[in-house]
């Protein structure tokens, strides 16, 4: 039986709480299915220490960054370059050359601890910008899996991203997915029309692009909302301890 493995820059643990679209919409995939979570624990350790914690069918596989992979990686290219771009914002966007190769190398290091995790008949789902080059280096170390990819994130005018320095080796690694996933109808018109415009891709049916190396990619919108009833309850708490507080 095929097992989900989910890759995200950051891991929703049971005890956290956390009603956001992607842990409540990951969460539940998880429990039905049964696999793996993986991701950047959260914690910063030169030794880069990977644990394993099993909680009902799910398996948490967390790894550490490194200072300059956080540097580089996270808080440089993910969050100073790729979120500015991608929420419209190029006036706001900082790039690197040295945090664009410090992201490319954390999803390269990310790859190497998960190929020997994975099986052929794994599905595997990656989510949000952060890990956008993934599965081109998964694909290089002989993975055959299933690999789909989920935007959480707005996506503009192809135009537009291609403002960015080092697009073309950037974003047509997409292509390397089975199957993307966005938000909205906009979103998959803009990923579309960058990949046959800059990628080279090619129309195969509808929604299905062909690349240059044969591979297909469906792309197709999604949409993943938050888990509304504990946002209530967090909510609920919240004012009544508000109230509380504005009776002492």
């Amino acid at each position: 039986m095929s097992r989900l493995i989910v890759i995200s820059n950051r891991v929703a643990l049971p005890d956290e709480t956390a009603p956001g679209g992607l842990a409540s919409g990951l969460r539940a995939a998880l429990r039905d299915e049964g696999g793996i979570w993986f991701g950047w624990s959260g914690e910063i350790s030169e030794h880069c220490t990977l644990t394993h914690r099993q909680e009902g069918t799910t398996e948490f596989v967390l790894t550490d960054l490194t200072a300059e992979e956080h540097e580089r990686y996270y808080l440089g290219f993910s969050n100073r370059t790729l979120w500015p771009l991608f929420h419209y914002r190029p006036s706001l966007l900082d790039y690197s050359r040295h945090d664009f190769m410090g992201y490319w190398a954390v999803n390269e290091r990310f790859a190497r601890v998960l190929a020997p995790l994975l099986r052929p008949d794994d599905v595997i789902w990656v989510h949000d910008y952060h890990l956008i080059p993934l599965a081109r280096e998964l694909r290089a170390l002989g993975v055959t899996a299933r690999i789909g990819f989920f935007l959480h994130v707005p996506l503009p005018p192809s135009s537009l991203l291609a403002l960015l320095p080092h697009h073309e080796l950037l974003f047509p690694s997409w292509m390397e997915y089975d199957v993307i996933g966005t938000q909205t109808a906009a979103d998959a018109e803009a990923l579309q029309s960058y990949l046959l415009r800059y990628a080279h891709a090619d129309l195969d049916g509808d929604n299905h692009l062909r690349g240059t190396d044969g591979n297909i990619c469906h792309i197709g919108v999604f949409p993943i909302g938050i888990d509304a009833q504990t946002s209530r309850r967090r909510q609920r708490k919240r004012w009544s301890r508000m109230r509380y507080a504005s009776w002492m």
